[in-house]
């Protein structure tokens, strides 16, 4: 099952990309995945800061593994960052794989699971 991921219309990133899946595998948290995103993403945790509204110190203490963050400010984290390497971990780690599609191949897919269906149902 593949899933489309919209870029997000108020990051700051002005696009979202996927990481080279290789930096996965040496990857065996949750925190991990969003360190190596953020240092990947070569943005200080000032401006991270800036970005969700909280002090860099706030930043740096939740990303070393001492405080914690809302979801709307670790979506914001995301949404700065410009790469997808925490959500590419999150699928891995529960057996799936992201791969960016097209409107074109979306569309295929769709028609693919609409003339699926009229076949279950000619076949009823």
């Amino acid at each position: 099952m593949q899933k489309q991921l919209l870029t997000p219309h108020l990051a700051q990133s002005q696009v979202m990309e996927l990481i080279n899946p290789v930096l996965l595998k040496g990857t065996n948290n949750a925190l991990q995945a969003l360190q190596t995103s953020m240092t990947l993403s070569g943005i200080t945790h000032e401006s991270l800061g800036e970005c969700i509204g909280k002090p860099r110190e706030t930043v740096t203490r939740f990303l070393n593994g001492n405080g914690g963050l809302s979801a709307k400010a670790l979506e914001s984290l995301i949404d700065e960052s410009g790469n997808l390497f925490f959500i590419q971990y999150m699928a891995k780690k529960y057996g799936y794989e992201m791969k960016k599609i097209d409107t074109q191949s979306l569309k295929i897919i769709a028609l693919e699971e609409e003339l699926a269906k009229e076949k279950a149902r000619l076949a009823a």
